[in-house]
């Protein structure tokens, strides 16, 4: 157990402190607008119009396709042009206008059902169904989807030309601006993605939805300028992103470290090794806080990248060596359900768990006066607690995962993280189903247990 174990911090939304480049664990929203049905008219006299109409006299089931779109039915829409398509054919010589709209709405109606899946960070169901639509017919909508997952992915030049297609047509939407800047970003096109962030100050948003664009900024500029100093060392599939001033000696001792922790949490809970790179950044303390502008708590950062601290001694220490097993375990975690969001308690007590040695599943807790948090405060995000207020979060967290693991036996346990991937929603309630039990359960039994046990 780290002396101080709220000092380490995963963000899955890079949002603190002043909004910064959306992380792709955060789906930006594809407003209705954004995304209709395209009516069917009847040809001009004059010409043709951009999306051909009915036939005079051709009997149309456009506004029931349209209500059921609405309704969000989308498989009941798709069903019902099915069903007139069938017609069509079997008349031979059916309306062609109608043919073509009725092909239109249905890759509407598909980008439609992909979003489904994305507003849960689903990107695997979202593009099993984004690849069913022929290339040539992809909405423009479906671009901002598929720029999203490869973000996800980190699949980054895929990103960049999925997003920047997108933007050709809706170059105000500040939402993929910003997703195309953290693309830019990752290749290490810092000018671009500085330019775009520029570009957002003029980019309408509602007043709730305002970008602090300093923080951003500043944060790309520290990010350039460092890069200009960086070495480099490459193991499998760790990346460690190091200054002058850490020895050879230090770096490989973070391979080493990330590679026990992977070991030891494969054998203890079955986490597959990593199948694509871990990046790992030491950054000064200075430009750490300028890169990350975290809560001024917060000792490190999971942000897609590992991201920590160290003093120009550049000294090896147990502090660091917990912190870099903490931010691993998050990095681990994000690999296995493709980087969508986890409720908070359970990362931060997952990657305390971590921390130690052994995993500090025999860690004993002191009485204490703090009244165990509920189930839903303990799902919320800690970045914009007080710093009191997060040391007991953090702890509380912990705690958590140790009654599960006192709670459930170890197949149980082994159980439930071999299905998280798989699962539609991350909820609390989804994952601790999985091992044949439920978070009202758990969270019943671990405060009873905490409470039981709070000082005067």
């Amino acid at each position: 157990m780290a002396n101080r174990p709220w000092m380490v911090l995963c963000f899955l939304a890079l949002g603190s402190g002043g909004r910064t480049l959306p992380d792709p664990g955060i789906l930006p929203r594809l407003p209705d607008t954004q995304l209709e049905m395209i009516p069917l008219k009847t040809a001009s006299a004059s010409g043709s119009t951009s999306t051909p109409g009915a036939s005079p006299g051709i009997t149309t089931r456009e506004a029931e396709i349209r209500t059921l779109f609405t309704a969000k039915r989308y498989d009941d829409a798709l069903k019902l042009i099915a069903e007139e398509m069938q017609k069509l054919d079997r008349a031979k010589a059916g309306d062609v206008g109608y043919r073509e709209w009725l092909d239109r709405q249905t890759w509407i109606l598909k980008t439609a059902q992909a979003w489904v899946f994305l507003e849960k960070q689903n990107c695997s169901g979202a593009m099993a169904i984004i690849g069913e639509i022929p290339s040539d017919k992809v909405p423009v909508q479906a671009l901002k989807g598929i720029g999203y997952c490869k973000l996800m992915a980190r699949e980054w030049q895929e990103a960049d030309s999925a997003l920047s297609r997108y933007l050709q047509s809706q170059n105000r939407d500040h939402e993929a601006v910003q997703l195309l800047a953290r693309a830019k970003e990752s290749q290490g096109l810092y000018e671009e993605a500085i330019d775009l962030t520029n570009s957002l100050a003029s980019m309408p948003t509602a007043i709730e939805e305002k970008i602090n664009l300093e923080p951003m900024k500043k944060s790309l500029l520290a990010k350039q300028d460092e890069t200009t100093r960086q070495l480099l060392l490459e193991s499998g599939y760790i990346k460690v992103h190091y200054q002058p001033n850490l020895s050879l000696e230090f770096v490989e001792k973070v391979v080493e470290t990330m590679n026990r922790t992977a070991a030891k949490l494969n054998m203890d809970f079955g986490i597959d090794y990593p199948s694509t790179t871990i990046d790992i950044f030491f950054h000064s303390v200075e430009r750490f806080g300028t890169i990350t502008h975290g809560p001024d708590w917060a000792a490190g950062i999971y942000d897609g990248q590992i991201r920590l601290p160290i003093g120009e001694e550049g000294l090896w220490s147990e502090a660091v060596e917990r912190s870099i097993r903490h931010e691993f375990a998050h990095a681990l975690l994000a690999e296995m359900v493709a980087r969508r969001s986890l409720p908070t308690w359970f990362q931060e007590g997952f990657a305390q768990l971590a921390e130690c040695e052994g995993l500090c599943q025999n860690f004993e807790f002191a009485a204490t006066t703090q009244t165990f948090f509920s189930a839903e405060k303990l799902e919320e995000s800690f970045m914009n607690m007080k710093t009191r207020e997060a040391q007991v979060a953090y702890k509380q967290s912990l705690y958590m995962m140790i009654s599960l693991l006192r709670w459930q036996n170890p197949a149980n346990v082994r159980q439930m993280f071999s299905l998280m991937s798989g699962l539609d929603t991350l909820s609390s309630k989804d994952i601790i189903e999985q091992s044949s039990g439920t978070y009202a359960d758990l969270h019943q039994f671990a405060a009873s247990q905490w409470n039981s046990q709070k000082s005067l």
